[in-house]
């Protein structure tokens, strides 16, 4: 139901569609979150959304495609976001493991 407004079902589906993807983009985007001492803007959204979340949406699209005739048509269920960002944090924990001890030198007394 629409309050005063003369808009169709269709017409309101049109304008929030594309909201919905910028939405879903601000969504996708807080959920990684790249610790750099940059402070480029520039260097951060290329960080963020060009790489994140370009390469979960290209990897999607290769492995999760239903075989079939037709149009290709995506599983999402194999490869959610959430599972893409866990994946992405244990591929970089081998290659980096993260400190266990931090060693800290004091200067003897006087």
């Amino acid at each position: 139901m629409l309050v005063n407004l003369t808009w169709t079902t269709q017409q309101v589906y049109q304008k929030y569609r594309r909201r919905f993807g910028v939405e879903c983009s601000y969504r996708l985007l807080r959920q990684v979150k790249v610790l750099t001492n940059s402070r480029n803007p520039a260097l951060r959204f290329f960080l963020l959304g060009l790489v994140t979340q370009n390469v979960w949406v290209k990897l999607r699209w290769l492995c999760t495609r239903r075989p079939g005739k037709g149009r290709y048509r995506l599983i999402p269920t194999l490869l959610r976001f959430d599972r893409f960002r866990k994946l992405l944090t244990r591929a970089i924990e081998l290659l980096f493991p993260p400190l266990r001890t931090v060693l800290v030198y004091a200067l003897p007394n006087p």
